[in-house]
């Protein structure tokens, strides 16, 4: 089913310790500093965001394929449990991410609005009593809490 959410009901990461409500994570702030023209300090907060949740987020996949690369270009191993892997890897990882990803995304929206599908790939969530959980989409949700907009159009609810 095709909704329109509120940002208010939005959260990441279900099955983590506690949910995040997007408005209130890293990735929002992270963000709003980027959109404030502080670059160098929404950098950080993200990429260390995304260190941070490497190694508990397993079913994260964005950030481990850069991992693997590192690991390959470095000639470094590679760890399957992601609690080994060297955090220096991790954070060359994380960056090349932000650098890739989260850019593009952040200027797509700057310049061009918000697009539902954008890259061909709507947001998607799923409803779990009464809260609505990112799936794919978590830095555009993100994108437009910093931006303060109100909802979240055309996402694809399960």
């Amino acid at each position: 089913m095709v909704e329109n959410v509120p940002i208010k009901d939005i959260f990441i990461y279900e099955g983590e310790p506690k949910p995040v409500p997007i408005c209130e994570g890293p990735m929002c702030r992270g963000y709003a500093e980027c959109l404030a023209g502080r670059w160098d300090e929404g950098r950080k907060i993200l990429i260390d965001y995304l260190v941070e949740m490497y190694p508990v987020r397993l079913g994260e996949r964005s950030t481990s394929v850069y991992v693997v690369n590192v690991c390959r270009e470095r000639g470094a191993v590679y760890h399957e449990n992601r609690e080994y892997q060297e955090e220096v890897i991790v954070r060359e990882a994380a960056t090349r991410r932000f650098d890739s990803v989260h850019v593009p995304v952040l200027r797509s929206i700057i310049d061009c609005g918000y697009q539902s599908d954008w890259n061909g790939t709507p947001v998607s969530m799923t409803k779990i009593r009464g809260r609505y959980f990112v799936g794919d989409g978590k830095n555009r949700c993100s994108i437009l809490a910093a931006l303060g907009e109100e909802s979240v159009l055309n996402v694809e609810v399960t």
